[in-house]
């Protein structure tokens, strides 16, 4: 018969680690990723997502935004709204020509980097 193996458990620093500083990580790898995606180092940008997976999971599993008090959870809109550009620059990087076509529909006003003039 054999023996069930556990998963691995995560260092007790990230067990107890509040919920605000579980987003400011993930933000914070984010902008690593969007380096990597800077750098054409697609290899690392796929690990960095990883790394944001797990530490989502812990987020969700920390209890949620409801736990934040009121400052918190104005910081945690912020670095969602940075999340989501990063995530749009990483896009664009990864595939130019959807920038390209999309400043086609959107009349152009967008730079040669497909940037908002």
């Amino acid at each position: 018969m054999r023996a069930r193996s556990r998963p691995p458990r995560k260092p007790a620093a990230l067990r107890s680690l509040p919920l605000i500083d579980r987003y400011r990580q993930i933000e914070f790898v984010a902008l690593e990723m969007l380096e990597a995606g800077r750098a054409g180092n697609w290899a690392r940008v796929g690990d960095l997502g990883s790394t944001i997976r797990t530490l989502a999971d812990g987020v969700a599993r920390a209890g949620g935004p409801d736990t934040l008090d009121a400052e918190q959870r104005r910081e945690r809109l912020r670095i969602l709204k940075r999340l989501v550009a990063v995530d749009a620059d990483l896009r664009r990087l990864s595939d130019p020509v959807s920038g390209w076509l999309d400043s086609m529909f959107d009349g152009g006003r967008h730079d040669a980097r497909n940037r908002p003039l």
